[in-house]
């Protein structure tokens, strides 16, 4: 979930991912609420095994890796209130499917990528992709061989938004993304291609967006011999922009997480601004 206030306009907003993306905006300093969706789960309550159909869903979009497969987030977002009130919402897309009724479970999509946007003049479910992972070398194609070469965080390629603002209604958002140019040969389990954080902007609140930049660069890194390396994740970008967009991210060497997923070995992090 994510929160925000501007004023007496307060906004929470929540990146379900078998449920519905909504928020919940009050204007009035939290003594009344509308609730607005933003990307609508067109199986309410689902349960995992209840079963559906294509019947159930959306008309089919080929983007869909599967005519089953559901679009929705990846459990990661972010929100602001504008400086007219406007809400303002992003989260990592994802695709979900219970492929199979028998098991007890459901499965995720962790190729999916892109960072949706929506805003309060876009209306109830009608979100956009802003932005995506980079063909860094413009062959038309990402890299990737296998999602077995991505580290499991459980979320998008490109995903884990952070969003500030300045007193021109100026938007600027960092995400982590993963990158096809940089590589960990020995990663745990396997050969896995490493995440860094990049930055976009709006100019006009929200209508357009700038192409992304790579914060891990030689113009910005400390040690530029150390970029092949570096797995940046977690990036935080502090609410108010003033002259600079001011942000923290968290990195290491190694693509993955020690607690869950690919279970590294625990290593020393840094937090860099």
């Amino acid at each position: 979930y994510a929160i925000d206030a501007q004023g007496d306009d307060v906004l929470v907003a929540v990146f379900g991912q078998w449920s519905d993306v909504a928020v919940w905006k009050s204007t009035d300093n939290g003594m009344t609420w509308n609730r607005i969706v933003v990307n609508d789960f067109p199986l309410t309550n689902y349960v995992a095994d209840a079963g559906y159909t294509a019947a159930d869903l959306p008309p089919y979009n080929p983007d869909q890796p599967d005519s089953l497969a559901i679009l929705t987030s990846d459990f990661s977002g972010a929100a602001i209130l504008d400086n007219d009130g406007k809400a303002h919402v992003f989260f990592g897309e994802m695709y979900v499917i219970d492929a199979d009724f028998t098991d007890g479970g459901t499965n995720f999509y962790p190729g999916s990528s892109g960072i949706r946007y929506w805003n309060e003049s876009h209306g109830e479910d009608s979100t956009r992709v802003i932005a995506d992972i980079i063909d860094s070398d413009g062959n038309g194609t990402f890299d990737v061989p296998d999602i077995a070469n991505i580290a499991s965080y459980f979320t998008s390629m490109t995903s884990f938004p952070s969003v500030g603002i300045n007193t021109s209604n100026q938007l600027f958002l960092a995400y982590s993304g993963v990158t096809e140019e940089y590589s960990k040969d020995d990663a745990n389990p396997n050969l896995q291609f490493y995440r860094h954080i990049y930055t976009i902007a709006s100019p006009d609140g929200g209508e357009s967006w700038t192409d992304p930049i790579d914060l891990i660069n030689d113009n910005i890194s400390s040690d530029p011999d150390l970029i092949p390396a570096i797995e940046a994740v977690f990036p935080s970008v502090a609410r108010h922009v003033d002259g600079q967009v001011h942000l923290i991210f968290q990195f290491d060497f190694e693509p993955g997480l020690a607690v869950r997923g690919d279970s590294d070995p625990a290593e020393t992090n840094f937090i860099s601004y």
